[in-house]
């Protein structure tokens, strides 16, 4: 038996090693011509693309892959050696009814002995190393949503411990207007006993002891809003709009600092129009709002100065004004006054306590219950304060 010759054993070696390369590596190749027809394909070239072609021999290219439509430029610029390869990375197909398969198509020159250059394209099957390309960037996807959503949490979370934190200085700053009330009261009480005339004074002395049971009162509402934090853990401040008539809680206010007002020495204006200012506000909010407002002015009212609270209709609108002959703002002072925790410097080296809330309170319950407020100061002369309120609609 004579063997095979030596180039022909070669051959086979050769076309052993190809078939198992490509079955291997999934690989598959042509020649495509510089018309950019396929001119000749390995064995495995139709199999490999998902699909009903038999043959792609003596076809356009664009039309067996429709991927390299709009890239004639680009293969031209490679027959041409202007561009070394074009390379299309992890192409879909999914045959009707089948799985996903990614395909990498590589386009390479090729030059010919007997005929002009033409194109290698090389096909190579990817579609275990492009699934997992496909998981990972889904992974990475959810993983950044994942991300944001926590980022998002965190910043949710880091409002609402801000506003709690704030909810419960503004309710710690709102007690010491009470506390000093009832000090204040007390000490009148004192003066009274001390003065071995209390049956003089015991009308004074009742309505004295009225007061501090309605300041308890308040003071009550205080700590039960403390107490009760399920708003503030959803970042809500609890607005309950009603028709309330100003001018009441405006004298409240006033009966409640009465015995500051006295030790101080300070004369106290009034002039309330009309008779019943009835505006759309929380009644609560606004007792806030006016022991604030007077609190303030009383603080920074000298003693024997003078305080001046108005109300009047303007533009659809009621008007609380309240202002005092203190020592008064600059105007960079004064856009800073509303700024939680602001305190002139003034204050500060002053006898006068406070931290800096008082106003920012005011401003932010004033606008919660669709109002505004302004401050006009004048270092030396004093400042006036004026918030704006909606009417209720019996004055509409």
């Amino acid at each position: 038996m004579s063997l095979p010759p030596l180039n022909t054993n070669k051959m086979l070696l050769e076309s052993s090693v190809t078939r198992a390369f490509n079955n291997y590596h999934r690989l598959a190749y042509a020649h495509i011509g510089p018309d950019l027809t396929i001119i000749q394909t390995s064995d495995n070239f139709s199999s490999l693309l998902p699909g009903d072609m038999e043959t792609a021999e003596g076809k356009p290219l664009i039309e067996v892959i429709e991927e390299f439509g709009g890239a004639e430029a680009q293969l031209r610029a490679v027959i041409n050696k202007e561009q070394e390869t074009f390379l299309l990375e992890y192409v879909n197909r999914q045959p009707t009814g089948g799985t996903d398969h990614y395909f990498n198509f590589r386009i390479a020159g090729l030059d010919t002995f007997n005929g002009p250059p033409g194109l290698l394209l090389i096909i190579e099957d990817v579609t275990t190393t492009g699934t997992l390309e496909q998981e990972l960037a889904q992974h990475r996807n959810d993983l950044r949503q994942a991300q944001e959503e926590l980022s998002a949490a965190n910043s949710e979370l880091q409002q609402l411990n801000q506003f709690k934190s704030f909810l419960i200085s503004m309710l710690a700053h709102d007690m010491r207007t009470p506390l000093a009330a009832i000090r204040g009261y007390a000490e009148l009480l004192l003066r009274l006993i001390n003065s071995d005339r209390v049956e003089v004074f015991s009308t004074k002395a009742i309505a004295f002891a009225d007061n501090i049971c309605n300041i308890t009162d308040q003071m009550t509402w205080l700590i039960r809003d403390i107490i009760d934090l399920d708003q503030s853990e959803k970042g809500l401040l609890t607005i309950i709009l009603d028709n309330c008539d100003i001018h009441t809680v405006i004298h409240n206010t006033i009966e409640m600092v009465d015995s500051i007002i006295r030790l101080q020495n300070i004369t106290l204006l009034l002039e309330l129009e009309p008779p019943e200012l009835m505006v759309a506000a929380d009644p609560q909010r606004m007792r806030q709002i006016t022991n604030n407002l007077i609190g303030n002015a009383i603080k920074y009212t000298p003693s024997g100065g003078e305080i001046s609270i108005t109300t009047h209709i303007e533009d659809g609108e009621a008007v609380l004004v309240v202002a005092d002959n203190g020592r008064g703002m600059t105007a960079e002072q004064t856009e800073k006054v509303f700024q939680p925790y602001y305190r002139t410097q003034e204050a500060k080296s002053s006898n006068a306590l406070g931290s800096g809330l008082g106003l920012f309170i005011v401003k932010s319950l004033v606008e919660a219950q669709n109002g505004r407020v302004d401050v006009t100061s004048e270092v030396g002369t004093g400042s006036i304060f004026t918030v704006y309120l909606p009417l209720a609609q019996s004055h509409t």
